[in-house]
């Protein structure tokens, strides 16, 4: 009876010792997996913080088209001014989709800047005038000319 006995019991440690091992190999597992895991995501919220901090940038420039001038030349000014928080530069001027004119100014806080442009030129068409800086910030607006 004895020997029986000890056969029992060394069948009895197999099976302990196989469960510890896959709670040991799950946990391993599950580290690894944290591990990568919080890597993705580390790097995720820096990406994220950058393009935050790029629309940030973008939503700090503000621009104002404050009047168009049309002269019976065809010539015409297009008044700007930067109601933003940042400095803007290098302004693209488009005429119906089309494109104008780019104009190597620079605007201050609170300054206001003129565009010549002698694209302007129909009377009586209607023109949808879009300016935007180098930095993202745009306006919009629609004029007739000569009316």
């Amino acid at each position: 009876m004895k020997e029986s006995f000890l056969s029992d019991y060394n069948k009895a440690i197999s099976p302990v010792i196989s469960v510890l091992i896959l709670v040991i190999i799950a946990i391993s597992a599950a580290t690894v997996f944290y591990s990568w895991f919080s890597s993705i995501q580390n790097a995720g919220q820096k990406n994220g913080g950058e393009l935050s901090g790029q629309l940030m940038l973008g939503l700090s420039g503000v621009l104002k088209i404050e009047d168009v001038y049309v002269n019976t030349l065809g010539n015409s000014t297009i008044y700007i001014r930067n109601l933003g928080n940042i400095e803007l530069s290098n302004f693209t001027v488009y005429g119906n989709g089309e494109l104008y004119k780019t104009a190597d100014i620079t605007l201050k806080k609170g300054e206001l800047g003129e565009i010549n442009t002698s694209k302007i030129s129909v009377e009586g068409k209607t023109y949808t005038i879009k300016v935007i800086a180098s930095q993202g910030a745009e306006d919009i607006t629609s004029i007739i000319a000569g009316g």
